[in-house]
């Protein structure tokens, strides 16, 4: 709420202390939501490089939380901001990303604005023509979510390609080419005002009526260029330092068109002072820049040489916090590759049994988890008589005979997927309900086991399995099933496969003899 109504300032505090308390309380969700918030406010108050940390951190937090597209839409607010502070090259690759990632999660608000920020970077660019397709796409995804703020921040990026496109020709003595394309941006700040309007929206509104206002001063509409910003010209305080100083660069040029050289340097020197108090590079080099013009229309060139000195200056000190930024970027990335590093080592760890590199009992359960509802067969798979070679041959080859059977487990191919789930206790999941394919593939498995040279790994050692075999579509019955199935083949002998209850067997002799090996159920 308090980002549609322009209180930035207090949405930032409040933030910054729902950070503090989702620290305390681990919540990671919570800290995401925070710090895209603490990017947000400090994007639109003009504060970017502030943000920069916080959205790359929401970011690799919803990936954690799973959040798919608000994964996708923190990497648009980095990409907007790593514009904002000048890496243009970064903020258009990471905008990029964040498309790629906007599309996969297949919501349109999120869509939107990750086609407006790839827009935003083709538009510094100058890629005009680029980017007004992209502009459209984003629109389009806006319009179906029904999100009238969006609209008004991609009707605005609309308005200032195609006035950006008269500026051009202006400056190249093409009047008349310039007018409908300044004519067309004016009718998109139209737009997205009255669309901010609707939404209530303050910021979206006052950058579309300075947006406006800039238009109109392009057309030497200056007297309305002037009535549209003395409609703004109260801005709300909490809109920050950022819209403060888009007005009053605007005010200052519509002034010089009138002659009103007094005024505009009044407005210049409020802009510079402006920058200087926060400390933001990019706008002292805007402001001297404007202060050197309107020395030199008032004919004092000795000022505005010295204000040319001091753009110079401010641009080579620009400069140089640009390759700062840049190398704190890489380092920013570095670090992050090794959190995903890290990250894939714990998730692994956390799935995956470290001796035989199989699946684990946690990774079994999510299995099962997924499955209810479809016909499925499970084998339970134990090693027979483990506790003996354990105490024959030394706990190291007992270790080595289960990272063995996992390996021959794991090579038996697609048709089955084996995890283990503790000691020498195998599980084998079929997804598929044939009883006798699984039967064939479990006999299988049994008989590569008992066949398999033991003696690379102890002399005379000898090993096999029993396995318990159940079929259907609930976890809780199929389990039980194939626990009681493994302690009949195990009592019946051992090295076999069994598929069937004692009750399910006609013949009360036959309920006394296992499942004959190499015999599928019947």
């Amino acid at each position: 709420m308090k980002a549609r109504t322009g209180q930035w300032q207090n949405g930032l505090a409040d933030a910054q202390r729902l950070f503090v308390i989702a620290q305390e309380q681990l919540d990671d969700w919570a800290l995401a939501e925070s710090m895209l918030l603490i990017a947000w406010f400090s994007l639109q108050m003009g504060h970017a490089s502030d943000g920069i940390e916080s959205a790359d951190g929401a970011k690799r937090l919803y990936l954690r939380c799973g959040d798919r597209a608000k994964h996708a839409f923190s990497a648009s607010v980095q990409a907007w901001l790593l514009m904002e502070i000048g890496l243009i090259d970064e903020g258009f690759a990471e905008s990029q990303t964040a498309l790629t990632l906007a599309e996969a999660a297949g919501d349109a608000k999120t869509l939107a604005f990750a086609l407006h920020t790839k827009a935003i970077a083709l538009t510094l660019t100058r890629q005009h023509e680029l980017a007004l397709p992209v502009l459209k796409r984003a629109l389009e995804a806006a319009e179906r979510a029904e999100d009238l703020a969006t609209m008004s921040l991609i009707n605005n990026s609309f308005g200032y390609s195609y006035g950006a496109k008269g500026d051009v020709m202006l400056d190249s003595g093409l009047a008349e080419e310039s007018r409908p394309l300044i004519d067309t941006s004016i009718a998109y700040f139209i737009t997205a005002a009255e669309q901010a309007q609707a939404c209530g929206d303050i910021g979206y509104f006052v950058t579309s009526v300075i947006n406006r206002a800039e238009s109109e001063t392009l057309l030497d509409q200056v007297p309305r260029a002037l009535e549209l910003l003395d409609t703004v010209s109260h801005l709300p305080p909490s809109l920050g330092p950022r819209s403060e100083a888009h007005y009053i660069y605007t005010r200052a040029q519509a002034q010089l068109r009138l002659g009103q050289t007094e005024e505009a340097l009044g407005l210049c020197e409020r802009a510079l002072e402006l920058a200087q108090r926060a400390n933001h590079l990019d706008n002292q080099v805007n402001a001297f820049r404007r202060l050197s013009e309107v020395y030199e229309m008032m004919g004092n060139y000795e000022l505005a040489l010295h204000n040319h000195r001091k753009l110079y200056a401010a641009y080579h000190q620009q400069m140089g916090v640009l390759t700062q930024r840049r190398a704190q970027m890489s380092e920013m990335r570095l670090e992050n590759a090794r959190l995903r590093t890290v990250a894939e080592q714990f998730e692994q760890l956390a799935t995956h049994d470290a001796l035989t590199d199989l699946p684990n009992r946690r990774s079994f359960d999510a299995i099962l988890a997924g499955m209810v509802g479809s016909t499925f067969a499970i084998g339970i798979l134990d090693l027979d008589h483990f506790k003996l070679v354990n105490d024959r041959h030394s706990h190291g080859v007992g270790d080595d005979v289960l990272r063995r059977t996992g390996a021959l487990l794991a090579a038996q191919g697609e048709h089955l997927t084996a995890f283990r789930l503790g000691g020498e206790e195998f599980a084998l999941v079929f997804a598929h309900g044939d009883v006798e394919q699984a039967w064939q593939s479990c006999e299988q498995v049994r008989t590569v086991l008992q066949s398999f040279d033991w003696n690379q790994v102890a002399k005379g050692l000898h090993v096999t399995c029993s396995i318990g075999l159940a079929v259907g579509e609930a976890p809780d019955e199929i389990m039980p099933a194939a626990d009681r199935r493994l302690y009949r083949a195990k009592a019946a002998g051992r090295n076999q496969v069994v598929a069937h209850d004692l009750e399910m067997v006609s013949s009360p002799m036959a309920s006394l003899a296992p499942l004959e090996r190499g015999s599928p159920p019947s």
